[in-house]
């Protein structure tokens, strides 16, 4: 067997999506990794959360809403906010989401409904 047949023996770890951040990553350790500095440095769940985009990301949830007048209608708002974090938001499941995401544009097509 010459020196590049050990990459062919399965010996690579395969890339999965890491249950803290989200990435993927091929370290078998990057949960724990994660979680570890998470503890150092806990993630920003008030101002600027990651899973609404994050203060550097030029498409934050809140930026994008304001700059469409989304802010305006709490029912868009919202729905708009639950599709924006589908998958993202830690023990948030995506059904939940999505159907959060529902109710809230449920509430928007009655108030229409009532007051075309």
């Amino acid at each position: 067997m010459g020196k590049g047949d050990e990459r062919m023996n399965n010996n690579v770890v395969p890339e999965v999506q890491c249950s803290v951040c989200h990435r993927p990553h091929t370290t078998e350790n990057h949960d724990i990794f994660c979680k570890y500095l998470q503890s150092q440095n806990p993630p920003e769940l008030v101002d600027h959360p990651a899973h609404y985009g994050g203060e550097d990301n030029p498409y934050e949830h809140v930026k994008v809403a304001e700059a469409l007048g989304w802010n305006f209608n709490a029912f868009i708002y919202n729905c708009t906010r639950y599709l924006w974090r589908v998958g993202k938001k830690d023990g948030n499941p995506t059904l939940q989401d999505l159907k959060k995401a529902r109710w809230y544009l449920d509430r928007e097509i009655q108030r229409l409904e009532k007051h075309p």
